[in-house]
């Protein structure tokens, strides 16, 4: 029903057909949109069930009573009622729906967390499972944290620490499924009534799955205890620092937690530390390995040469002759990995030492010739053969003062293609324009046959 308020109606009118102006108000529990206004003339009245409206009265006319008038307004004001627009309010966008789409199965995972910390109910993952041939997650469930039951041999078991039962067979889920044509994951399966009293806003920041250490406040974390503050004041702070512990994320114990964890990983080996223990190891096994590290003003590692004992004793019936090459592969710090090697009475390869160096400038090439000579009792080599480094042949000078230095053919060979000419044998139409190449071979190798049989061959 739509109530009608009616302004004092003029003297010449009886007051059951009085006209109108006053808005209209919806009662309660209708839409809030729905306010009209009737201004309706006496003479204008609408014919409501087939009825005509009242003549006009004349002065010293008797008005007859009529009793449908106010009916037929309010079935006139209800009709208008109807008529406007109704907006039915929209479904939150953090509540799960049937055929809610996703991009990927961590999207849908921080979506089904951030619904639980609304609702206030803790949240896990039941199963993912992926496909045998491209590994992509095909289905996946995510639960309330109260799903399931305890197992019976653990209902009753005594253990060192008694853990309150949870459990309580929780049937909310959302299961998802990947739809390979949009390479999107679909929501399949959905069920959203809980069995279990769900937390209060207060305390939803509490579980589990919504405490969380972003980048910025683990980096404050590390900042407090580096300066020297304690977990327990350094966590007030930055609960005072936002405006209290509830909207940090995280409790103190968690707080303790990344601390720990954090102290631990500091005490694990890195690269550095694995290879020294390496090299230990190897000392235990055999006194005769021979290492050396070389350290910068803060005390970390640069340089790492190290030789074992087979080394040792080839250098000492082979090293007459070495060569020195840094243009091997490198680790992923780009440092360069140099090998001393040479040629035993069966023309193989044998190695005489290997090092890892931080840079490739003269002071590095000297420590590492120096140690070197101490692995291999002082012994020079009569010839030694490296590439065309300016910084290494400065080292060899100052350090090998007795053998002879000698650059590598295929280093030569190498720089001799990229920088003397780009023009092919075959493109040259006579004997002058043979290119330089071929000279600069004949002049290196003494390959003077070669060039005279490959001059007879272009006539």
């Amino acid at each position: 029903m739509v109530s009608v308020m009616e302004p004092p109606a003029p003297a010449c009118l009886p007051e059951a057909i009085q006209p109108t102006s006053a808005p209209l108000r919806c009662r309660k529990g209708h839409h809030p949109m729905a306010v009209a206004e009737v201004s309706t003339p006496p003479s204008t009245l609408p014919a409501v069930h087939g009825g005509t409206p009242p003549p006009p009265l004349h002065s010293g006319e008797a008005a007859t009573p009529t009793t449908n008038v106010d009916d037929d307004a309010q079935d006139y004001a209800q009709q208008m009622f109807e008529e406007l627009p109704k907006s039915m309010p929209a479904t939150p966008v953090w509540i799960p729906q049937m055929g809610m789409k996703f991009s990927s199965v961590d999207e849908a995972w921080e979506f089904w967390v951030t619904y639980g910390g609304r609702m206030g109910f803790d949240v896990r993952k039941c199963y993912t499972n992926k496909s045998g041939l491209d590994g992509l997650v095909t289905t996946g469930r995510f639960v309330c944290s109260n799903q399931g039951s305890r197992a019976e041999n653990k209902k009753y078991c005594v253990g060192k620490r008694n853990r309150a039962h949870t459990r309580t067979c929780c049937m909310v889920r959302m299961g998802i499924i990947l739809d390979r044509e949009n390479m999107t994951y679909k929501v399949y399966d959905l069920f959203v009534d809980h069995n279990h009293i769900l937390q209060i806003a207060q305390t939803s920041h509490l579980m589990p799955s919504q405490r969380n250490i972003s980048k910025h406040q683990a980096v404050d974390i590390e900042v407090d205890d580096a300066s020297g503050i304690a977990p327990k004041a350094a966590y007030e702070f930055l609960g005072r620092y936002i405006g209290g512990s509830a909207f940090l994320g995280f409790t103190h114990r968690d707080h303790k937690n990344y601390l720990r964890t954090k102290h631990q990983r500091e005490m694990l080996y890195g690269e550095a530390g694995s290879l020294l223990k390496y090299f230990q190891d190897k000392v235990v096994e055999n006194p005769s390995f021979q290492y050396a590290i070389q350290l910068d003003c803060n005390e970390q590692i640069t340089n790492l040469f190290w030789a074992d004992a087979k080394m040792i004793v080839d250098y000492a019936h082979f090293g007459d002759v070495i060569t020195f090459d840094t243009t091997f592969g490198t680790n992923k710090e780009y440092r360069p990995f140099g090998v001393f090697v040479g040629f035993n009475q069966f023309r193989e390869t044998v190695v005489f030492g290997a090092a890892l160096m931080y840079d490739e400038t003269f002071e590095s090439f000297e420590w590492l010739f120096n140690a070197f000579f101490a692995t291999h009792n002082q012994k020079q080599p009569q010839t030694i053969f490296t590439d065309q480094d300016s910084a290494m042949g400065k080292a060899i000078t100052k350090v090998f003062t007795s053998a002879w230095h000698g650059l590598c053919t295929w280093h030569i060979s190498q720089n001799a293609v990229k920088h003397l000419s780009s023009q092919k044998e075959e493109e040259y139409e006579n004997e002058e324009e043979l290119g330089i190449l071929l000279d600069f071979s004949s002049c290196m190798y003494y390959y003077e046959k070669r060039l005279i049989l490959k001059r007879h061959l272009l006539l």
